[in-house]
This record gives C-alpha cells, structure tokens and sequence, in this order.
C-alpha cells in the first residue's frame, strides 16, 4: 500500500512540475515577444512541446520597438545576425518563408544555414497553430525576426495584428 502511495505522489510530482515548467515557458515567450513587439496583452495560443513550443499575441501597433532594427536587405540582416546572433527582416515583395532563399543570393551564409535548420524544426508549430500561421509565414511584407542561439523565430504579420512566436525545443 505504501508503494502505491508513493508511486501516486511521484505522479503528482512530475504533473506539477510539467506544469509549472510550461507556466515558466509561456512567460518567457511573452516577456521575448513584449522586448521587441508591442503586444497587447496575453497569448491567444501557446502550445508547448517536446520539440518545439509556439504562440500567438496580438500587437498594438505594425512596427517593432525602437529595441529592434529591422533590415529591409539582406546583406545587412546577415552583418546583423553575424555580430549578434539576432536579425530581424522585411523585404518588400517577400514573405517569411521566401526569405532564406532571398538570403542565400548572398551566399551561404551562417543566417542561411541556421535560418533553414530552425524552420525544418520548428514546422510542427506553424502547423499546430493552422491557417493563420500559414498565413502570416507567407505573406508579402511581414516581418520576420530570427534569434539563432535558441531557434526562435517571430513572424509580425500587419494585416492579422498578430505576432506567431515559435521556439525550437533542444531535445
């Protein structure tokens, strides 16, 4: 009787736990999105994951914070993303899922190669939060920021109002 009790405790245990790590992982998701966007207010959808986690937040305005240089060539998201590990990208004429091709005109870069890896890890996202991500990974003239060190990426899509942020999970 008391191994059981003890086994129903560890359950207990673990179920805590996960959830107040998915608790931690959505605040820090917010706290990300609110730096660099003006988000107004919570998520509409966070989907943690074993491999990757995503979320949804609606913004107040179209544009990033003054904290976010956003590069609307290529050349310099790469100069960017190679001092700092960070870019973020709007390229009239192209979306999201357009730009590592658009990227890779300059070569192969390091923002290429890791651009190109986070988005193969990070589809099971995109595809957990539906249509309105697919919308926002192609459409014309959203903005498209990249951290490279945790696979992060936000898509700022102006006609939505909408930021998806999607986090590959190192597993």
């Amino acid at each position: 009787m008391k191994a059981v009790a003890l086994v129903i405790a560890a359950l207990i245990a673990v179920l805590v736990g996960t959830s107040s790590f998915w608790v931690f992982a959505k605040r820090i998701m917010h706290a990300d999105a609110s730096a660099w966007f003006h988000v107004d207010g919570e998520a509409e959808y966070f989907s943690p994951g074993i491999r990757c986690s995503a979320g949804v937040f609606p913004v107040q305005q179209r544009v990033s914070r003054d904290a976010l240089t956003v590069y609307g060539e290529f050349t310099w998201a790469n100069r960017a993303f190679d001092a700092r590990g960070l870019t973020a990208v709007r390229i009239a004429g192209y979306s999201p899922r357009e730009l590592p091709e658009v990227i890779s005109l300059g070569g192969e870069t390091t923002l290429f190669r890791q651009l190109s890896s986070a988005f193969g890890r990070i589809a099971p996202c995109g595809t957990r939060i539906g249509p309105r991500f697919e919308r926002a990974f192609t459409q014309p003239g959203a903005t498209l920021v990249f951290r490279g060190d945790d696979s992060l990426v936000m898509i700022l899509d102006p006609q939505q109002m909408r930021l998806f942020v999607l986090k590959a999970n190192f597993v």
